[in-house]
Parts: C-alpha cells; structure tokens; sequence
C-alpha cells in the first residue's frame, strides 16, 4: 500500500537473505490475547512482542514444501501468532539491527506455531514495485451505483418502465431477505409496513447516503425468491438514486439478486 503522507518513523528493512533454522527471532503483533472473540478484554491495549526461534518448516504442519514459508515460534505453539496477528512481522538480527524475516499468513495449530510468508522470496518483486519499474495496471471496478448493502446482503434501487422522478423509489431483493421471518411455502405478504435502513452506494460501492423503506411491496419464495420494497425517497430526492436504475452487486453475500440490467418491477 501506498501511504497518502510521509512518515516519520525509519522502516525496518527486509532481511537480505532466509534465516536459517534456530535462528534466534521476534514476533511482534495485536492479535487478540484470548479465543473470546465478544470479550473487549481480549484486545491488548499495547504492541506485544515474544522472543523465540525459526524452526523447521516440518513444526508447521501446513507449511508450502516450496519454501516460500516460515515457521517461528515454539514447536508447542505456546509461542507464536494468533488471531488478529495477521502481517504482523516476524524479526530477526542482521548487521547490528533487526530486519523483517516473514509476516504472519497463517494458518496455525492448536499446538503447533503459524504460518509466516517468507518476505525476503519477494525482495525484488517488492523493490521493482516501490520503485515504479514493475507496477501492475489497476483492476477495473464495475460501476455499481445504486447497489443497496443489506444486512448479510445486497439489493439495488430499481424502477418500472411507467415510473416518474417523483414517485416513491422502489428497492429489489430477494424474499429470504425480508425482515423476520421469510415468506412461508405457498405465501406472498403484499403492501405491509416495512421500516428498515437502505445503505445506497456509490460508483464504487462505498455508501453514499442511506434511504429507508416504507412498505413491503411484495416477497415471495414460492416458484422463486424475491422481494419488493418502497422506500421513503422519491428518485429525485434521492439524486444519485435516479442516475443508475436497477444496478446491482455482482454478489455481496446471501441476500439479493444478480442482475447485470434495470429491473422491469411490477
């Protein structure tokens, strides 16, 4: 990543070449400090480091037979990286300063240490990056405005052919979707009242501004699964809403249709 501002601190440098095994280390990280993900008490309120060695790949029981892994910790796991580590560096001693060796990839085991990519496999790649002689072209990011996050999934901003720019905007998803219960086998609840937050995204999928339904159109999951929701914004109001019409995500979890067009809701 490229940071936005300069930074003050000076980088710890690469290793120049792999540690080799029993090769004395440190492992530095904020992963949690106990397996209760709910528990605030588990995240530590400073940088933790352990003192420890590079063991052979065969501790690792994951381990790339490639060689393009590291394996510090102890053989026990009591030692070693855990939840919430990951990247976090592994460091080892080179000319009088500490340099990065590895940075946690994982996975682990419950007696055994995790997983770190060895980083000095990937010096030159790196430096040609850094250096600008060897930077890949960026991805091409679908438009995907009018895409609506919903909990555990997605839907999108649609309109019918006869819609107006003051009408009420309409938002499509799936019927399993619906808040509470999903439709029953054989059901179709019509014109109920529906009060949930819609996240609207922009081009690029970030939010951009979050309307709210008003009723339940229609949802059914009989023959197929789908819902219809209105919302409280017209698609004037709601600007961007009326720019893209029926755009929906490409996926985004289990919750919303696939749809690369306008959707004709009627």
């Amino acid at each position: 990543m490229h940071l936005r501002t300069p930074v003050r601190a000076e980088p710890v440098p690469i290793a120049s070449t792999r540690p080799a095994q029993n090769a004395p280390g440190r492992l530095i990280g904020w992963g949690t400090t106990c397996q209760d993900a709910e528990d605030d008490g588990c995240d530590p309120t400073r940088l933790r480091q352990a003192d420890t060695v590079v063991q052979p790949l065969s501790a690792c029981p994951a381990a790339d037979p490639a060689d393009r892994e590291l394996c510090p910790g102890s053989r026990d796991g009591s030692v070693a990286a855990g939840n919430m580590d990951s990247g976090g560096p592994a460091l080892v001693r080179e000319r009088g300063r500490r340099a990065a060796a590895g940075v946690v990839s994982g996975p682990g085991g419950a007696k055994a240490p995790t997983l770190y990519t060895d980083v000095t496999r990937y010096t030159d790649w790196i430096n040609d990056i850094i250096s600008g002689t060897d930077v890949p072209p960026d991805d091409k990011i679908p438009n995907v405005e009018g895409t609506v996050g919903l909990y555990g999934g997605a839907g999108s901003v649609v309109r019918t052919a006869a819609s107006r720019p003051t009408d009420p905007a309409l938002m499509l998803t799936n019927g399993h979707c619906v808040d509470g219960k999903p439709p029953a086998p054989g059901s179709a609840p019509a014109d109920q009242f529906a009060d949930r937050d819609v996240p609207i995204a922009d081009r690029q999928g970030y939010p951009q501004t979050t309307a709210h339904t008003s009723r339940l159109v229609y949802a059914t999951m009989t023959g197929t699964d789908i819902a219809l929701y209105r919302l409280e914004e017209t698609y004037v109001a709601g600007g961007h809403i009326a720019r893209r019409l029926g755009r929906v995500s490409r996926g985004g979890g289990p919750c919303g249709p696939v749809l690369r067009r306008s959707a004709d809701a009627r």
